[in-house]
């Protein structure tokens, strides 16, 4: 028997969607046929509708063993393709299937097509067991991925990217629900809804290892929580020149303001004189997260007595821009100032050199402050 045309292969398909009869004599085709036969009824079965899953479904097991042991490539690869439309709860996890596809997920004298299928597969799976999750990375991991077909290398990437699905085993919907307001511009649907502790807790078991890498090179992110987790990671770098070349990398995909505040690596602070051109270029940057960042750290790092030079109240000031969150941080870095350096920030709140709607809203800041003595807020209330 010939290979159908495509054509033929679709048309086939959509009687088959409409006809049960038809569907079950494909199905028998498929299981019982032999060579050709075989093969054209797995094919036309691939082209059924999702409505068809269900369908499909019901003969998981005789789809499975079909794809352990057909000798041939063809019918291999297509009944994997039936399988991985499927579902796989935690209760549908076969261990032959995924001892299967872990094993011709490695197999070099594979074909591409099937080592693919056999990730996608062995992730479906190995997803419910973080151990197991843990085992496929590593395996995956082993696979160079300049030798690598474009087609498997995509599907390797995107299983090791993908941290999103251990980031969804952590999801509270309340604490998303809380969240989505406090991120106006972010969209709804990519706040996952985990809370930080738990993201700090996933960067410590992260750190230095090679699914990290892997993550932070996976720029952009889809979800905050993935920029999250990038920041806490970034964090915990202790090499100086390490971490600005993170920070080079990832700042230009920081999109809102609670990424930007909690990107807090401690090693900059042991840099100082280092930090401060860094500091400026990054106030200097059109992006607007880059631009909070650089006026947060010279808030959390300069205005010390043995740090601070009046040049720095200065450079905040200049900052010319309408942005909402580079605004609130620099009346944030003026309320600050005034707690730890009220003699040279003060002439800031009357002057006329801050905006007026950056001014008053330092004022509000520090009057709210229990780091501003009774005194000054006094002061501070009279130039509202």
């Amino acid at each position: 028997m010939e290979s159908l045309h495509i054509d033929d292969v679709k048309a086939l398909a959509m009687s088959a969607h409409g006809d049960a009869r038809v569907r079950r004599s494909l199905f028998a085709d498929a299981l019982e046929g032999e060579g050709r036969a075989s093969a054209n009824a797995l094919w036309a079965l691939t082209h059924l509708p999702s409505q068809d899953d269900v369908f499909i479904a019901e003969h998981r097991r005789e789809l499975t063993a079909l794809a352990l042991e057909a000798t041939d490539v063809t019918r291999r690869r297509l009944a994997l393709t039936l399988l991985e439309r499927l579902e796989w709860s935690v209760d549908q996890v076969d261990t032959a299937l995924l001892d299967f596809c872990l094993a011709h997920l490695m197999d070099p004298s594979e074909a591409v097509g099937v080592r693919a299928l056999c990730a996608k597969l062995a992730y479906l799976q190995c997803r419910h067991y973080p151990e197991l999750l843990g085992e496929l990375r590593q395996s995956l991991l082993m696979l160079d991925p300049a030798l690598l077909k474009p087609g498997l290398k995509h599907v390797r990437n995107k299983i090791l990217e993908g941290s999103g699905e251990r980031l969804f085993s952590l999801r509270d919907e309340k604490y998303a629900a809380f969240q989505r307001p406090l991120l106006p511009n972010l969209a709804p649907e990519s706040i996952i809804g985990v809370r930080t502790p738990a993201l700090r807790l996933l960067a410590k078991e992260l750190r230095g290892s090679a699914e990290a890498e892997t993550f932070l090179a996976a720029l952009p992110h889809r979800y905050f929580e993935e920029n999250q987790l990038h920041a806490f990671l970034v964090a915990q770098e202790r090499d100086y020149r390490r971490c600005i070349e993170r920070l080079e990398c990832f700042l230009p995909f920081v999109d809102n303001w609670a990424t930007c505040d909690q990107l807090s690596p401690r090693v900059l602070g042991r840099h100082r004189a280092e930090l401060l051109p860094e500091v400026r270029r990054w106030m200097a940057s059109g992006h607007e997260y880059t631009c909070r960042f650089g006026i947060g750290m010279l808030m959390r790092y300069y205005l010390e007595d043995n740090t601070f030079s009046e040049e720095y109240l200065r450079w905040v000031a200049a900052v010319d821009r309408e942005e909402y969150y580079v605004r609130m941080m620099q009346a944030w870095f003026f309320a600050t100032a005034l707690a730890k350096q009220w003699s040279a920030a003060e002439p800031y709140m009357h002057d006329g050199r801050l905006p007026d709607w950056v001014r008053r809203k330092a004022i509000q800041k520090a009057i709210e402050s229990f780091r501003i003595p009774p005194a000054h807020k006094s002061h501070l209330r009279s130039l509202k």
